[in-house]
């Protein structure tokens, strides 16, 4: 499938295993891994072809040719300096058909996270975290601006920002099938179109009265 809807399944389904069992991964770390493989699973397309140029054509012998191979489109930890500046990244990110590395001085693998934000097709921020902690909610605008400034650059990345709530108590109540992708809801015909030109979509998990279920949100 294409990798916004890929993506959105993909979201959708971290977030039910985590209300099924919010103990099985301790780390946020953990439950990225998790949100990268199974977008990574949903994906028609699973490679992209990645085209490495050295910084400077006086790059020692051996890695200073242009060279090229495969790599799989959904990675961790992504920067786009030239719009986060340079000590930022994204948690996750889904790639396009081609990317554009760069190969540094300290060898033929040192090639630098950055990529341009036109070789992105979503952006993910995922957080594990307590909502009732101050600093946390902080961090959970940080990111969100992160993202629409991805977006403003380019309009075509989808964005998402995934919260696990950990201020929430979800250990009892079992899962409930979401209807976050039933037909003709409002965050499916967006997606299916390609998302919207701005703004992210934000994802958690909702006491709806009768147990805890998917959110989805769109902000502009």
């Amino acid at each position: 499938m294409k990798a916004n809807v890929a993506a959105a399944e993909a979201i959708d389904e971290l977030l039910g295993t985590y209300i099924s069992n919010p103990l099985l991964l301790l780390r946020e770390q953990a439950w990225q891994g998790r949100l990268i493989s199974l977008i990574q699973g949903k994906l028609t397309r699973k490679m992209s072809m990645a085209t490495v140029k050295p910084l400077s054509p006086k790059m020692p012998k051996g890695f200073s040719h242009v060279r090229s191979g495969d790599m799989e489109r959904t990675q961790p930890e992504v920067g786009c300096s030239s719009v986060l500046g340079p000590r930022q990244a994204i948690d996750v990110v889904v790639l396009g058909a081609r990317v554009n590395l760069t190969c540094y001085p300290h060898g033929p693998q040192d090639i630098v996270r950055t990529l341009d934000v036109l070789d992105l097709e979503v952006a993910i921020e995922i957080k594990s975290s307590p909502s009732r902690n101050a600093g946390q909610r902080s961090a959970y605008l940080a990111d969100i601006h992160k993202l629409n400034l991805i977006k403003t650059s380019n309009p075509n990345v989808e964005c998402h920002f995934v919260l696990l709530d950990t201020s929430e108590d979800v250990k009892d109540v079992g899962y409930q099938v979401p209807q976050t992708w039933s037909a003709g809801t409002p965050a499916t015909a967006s997606l299916a179109k390609r998302g919207r030109r701005t703004g992210v979509w934000v994802w958690t998990v909702s006491d709806f009265g009768g147990g805890y279920q998917v959110s989805v949100s769109h902000h502009p």
